[in-house]
């Protein structure tokens, strides 16, 4: 009986440490956690062309949307896994705008400032 109890003395041990390694590990952390993704880029420096991309993660659809302050330009819902369109902004005139991606709780915003430069060339001649 002595030695049955010798025996078991290691398999409790195993058990013991078992459980303290399964309680120790790390819960996922916010970090960890899979986010949205958004890329807005102007396609060329010299055109109002702005491309973007999101990678939706989550299970909940996201929404798209062209803010001008209060005023909303444009609305696209629905936007589940990855997602790509090119946006046409030459018609808008100067200002501030904002694209904000939606999905749950995480919102993501990019800012656009809109701004027109003109020069004006002035000569004169004596003749």
């Amino acid at each position: 009986m002595f030695i049955q109890t010798i025996k078991a003395v290691p398999v409790i041990a195993f058990l013991f440490i078992s459980a303290a390694a399964v309680a120790s590990k790390p819960e996922p952390t916010p970090a960890t956690t899979a986010h949205m993704q958004v890329s807005v880029r102007q396609m060329d420096p010299s055109s109002m062309k702005f491309r973007v991309a999101v990678f939706n993660p989550f299970n909940k659809p996201a929404t798209i949307s062209i803010c001008r302050g209060e005023d909303v330009l444009y609305v696209e819902g629905g936007v589940r896994g990855e997602y790509q369109n090119l946006f046409n902004l030459e018609q808008l005139e100067d200002g501030n705008y904002q694209i904000k991606i939606t999905s749950g709780k995480e919102t993501i915003s990019k800012d656009i400032n809109i701004h027109t430069e003109t020069t004006t060339d002035r000569e004169a001649r004596v003749n």
